[in-house]
């Protein structure tokens, strides 16, 4: 707390309240009209729904994986893990590149639809809100399954299968049981995805372009 008060808070208290010497000082100001600005705003909901949609789709993927491994005999839980995790070891750079061939007009996708006969030509998936929450949802899912892994390891298998024994379906028994003691573990992983998302920069740079097109995908829009 001491760090991030000496790191973060003082300074920031000091620029936003006592700026240094400039023509026009008034920050506060400032900020007051780019809260005013409707395109700033429309900016704002942009990103708070992209990065709430990837918590959404990264803790319906992430969960289930952190679950399954955290129930696989000892020996493997290590190797499982090391494979969930391995995207972290790759650079955000890189794994959005990766995206950019999937995803473009002539890409993995669009040819796989046309293949199919869903699609004349080639389909433009790349700067859509779709692309940004794949690209996003790529690079937070590891650490998802890793904070809700951390908690849901905690959780004595024996407790579910006492509530099994006790009559409960196995739904039941991971509804009433596992996830009230896994919740910290994916409250701390949903804070740690959203707030990631929320301020990423290279991927919706990369993937979303200077113009993207609204959810969803349909109705693509090439940057200018």
């Amino acid at each position: 707390m001491a760090l991030l008060a000496f790191g973060f808070l003082y300074p920031f208290g000091i620029t936003l309240f006592a700026p240094p010497a400039a023509d026009d000082p008034d920050v506060l100001g400032k900020l007051g009209s780019m809260l005013g600005d409707g395109y700033v705003l429309e900016v704002a909901a942009r990103t708070v729904r992209v990065a709430a949609l990837t918590t959404a789709i990264c803790l319906l993927l992430g969960f289930p994986v952190a679950y399954l491994i955290s129930r696989a005999p000892a020996r493997r839980q290590g190797l499982l893990l090391a494979l969930a995790v391995f995207p972290l070891l790759l650079s955000t750079v890189v794994r959005t590149f990766s995206w950019l061939v999937i995803l473009g007009r002539n890409g993995l996708i669009s040819s796989l639809l046309v293949d199919l006969g869903l699609a004349d030509g080639g389909t433009q998936l790349l700067y859509t809100e779709f692309a940004l929450v794949a690209g996003l949802t790529q690079l937070f899912t590891p650490i998802m399954i890793l904070t809700s892994y951390s908690s849901l390891s905690h959780v004595d298998a024996k407790l579910e299968e006492a509530a099994r024994g006790l009559g409960a379906s196995s739904g039941r028994a991971f509804r009433r049981v596992v996830l009230p003691l896994a919740l910290p573990g994916v409250l701390v992983g949903a804070t740690l995805v959203f707030a990631g998302a929320v301020t990423a920069f290279t991927t919706p740079l990369l993937l979303g372009g200077p113009v993207t097109a609204p959810w969803p995908p349909c109705c693509t829009t090439t940057p200018m």
